[in-house]
C-alpha cells in the first residue's frame, strides 16, 4: 500500500506580502464501495497539484474517525493561483469523476491569511 508523503511542501517560504495566502480545506466522503478509488484519486492529485504555480502545499488525509472520508488541506500563494488550480486539467477530471466516486459534493472551506 502506497503511503502519502509525510510533508508535501514545495516552498516553505511565505508568499510575498500584499497578496494573502489561501488555505483550502476540502472534506470528501466516498460513495459506498468507492473507498479505494477515492483514495487512489486523492493520492493521484498530489504530484500534478504540487507542480502548479502558486501551490505551497497539498496533502490529502484520511479522516481519523470516518471510514471513506478524506480531508484535503492545500495552501496557495494567492487566490488567483487557487482559482487556476480549480480549472486545471487534473482537477477538471477529478470533479467529473467525483460524481460517481463521492457520496455528495465536496465541502470546501477557504481561509485567507491575515496580512
Amino acid at each position: 500500500m502506497r503511503k502519502a508523503p509525510a510533508c508535501s511542501y514545495v516552498d516553505r517560504d511565505h508568499p510575498p506580502r500584499g497578496e494573502p495566502m489561501i488555505t483550502a480545506i476540502a472534506n470528501l466522503q466516498a460513495a459506498p464501495g468507492q473507498e479505494d478509488r477515492v483514495r487512489e484519486q486523492a493520492l493521484s492529485l498530489v504530484a500534478p497539484t504540487l507542480a502548479e504555480p502558486g501551490c505551497l502545499s497539498y496533502q490529502p488525509y484520511p479522516h481519523p474517525e470516518t471510514p471513506g472520508a478524506w480531508i484535503v488541506v492545500e495552501s496557495w500563494a494567492d487566490r488567483a493561483s487557487f482559482d487556476a488550480h480549480l480549472t486545471s486539467p487534473h482537477m477538471t477530471a477529478a470533479f467529473e469523476a467525483g460524481a460517481e466516486l463521492l457520496a455528495g459534493p465536496p465541502q470546501l472551506q477557504l481561509l485567507t491569511e491575515l496580512v
